[in-house]
């Protein structure tokens, strides 16, 4: 069988490329549920940055992230006691089992990769343009965002429905609380940094 054609400027063996090829396999075998939403924006967005931009800061930002959910993503597959120590992590694949979910496991799978991972990956890619990073967001998320949103299923519930409903309906609340959670990243990769440079220091 012939390899899925990468998107442009996708090296192959990448962490962008191994994220596009997984989110094409979890499709063929578990259809469009929420983890496959999850895996489509990822990979939409790794694509679109890897094509745009040549800034290795940028591009060292984009492999780190996408490295570390495609880490996640085969702990989940093979080793998924390791998955439970990380926090929201285990819980959102936890409700990613709950049948008739759909929203509410999505909600906390941008949470725990946003807030817990996004930090690290900024550390690991040692960024420093904070705007370069703010412009990220309406330039190559948000059109992501906007492009996978329509196709996917409601899940059950009132719960399920609400959110659905502020998705598609709403996209600036949704994009407001998408970028307060990258900002708070941001905060926190400060934090990380600050305590990096600690280590020079006596206590």
């Amino acid at each position: 069988m012939e390899d899925p054609p990468l998107p442009p400027a996708i090296a192959k063996g990448s962490a962008c490329d191994q994220l596009h090829r997984v989110a094409q396999r979890h499709r063929k075998e578990h259809g469009a549920d929420a983890l496959c939403c999850f895996l489509d924006t990822h990979a939409c967005i790794c694509g679109e940055v890897g094509r745009k931009y040549v800034s290795p800061e940028i591009l060292r930002l984009n492999e780190s992230f996408s490295r570390i959910f495609y880490d996640i993503y085969m702990e989940f597959v093979n080793d998924r006691e390791q998955l439970i120590r990380r926090p929201v992590w285990g819980d959102a694949f936890g409700l990613y089992w709950n049948d008739g979910l759909f929203m509410s496991p999505l909600a906390l799978m941008v949470v725990a990769h946003i807030v817990g991972d996004l930090p690290v990956a900024l550390y690991e890619s040692n960024f420093q343009n904070k705007t370069s990073f703010e412009n990220l967001f309406d330039n190559d998320i948000v059109p992501c965002l906007n492009k996978t949103r329509s196709q996917y299923s409601v899940g059950d519930g009132l719960f399920e429905k609400m959110l659905y409903f502020c998705a598609i309906y709403f996209p600036g609340f949704r994009n407001a609380a998408i970028q307060d959670l990258r900002m708070f990243a941001w905060a926190r990769y400060q934090n990380l940094k600050r305590l990096a440079d600690s280590d020079t220091r006596s206590f």
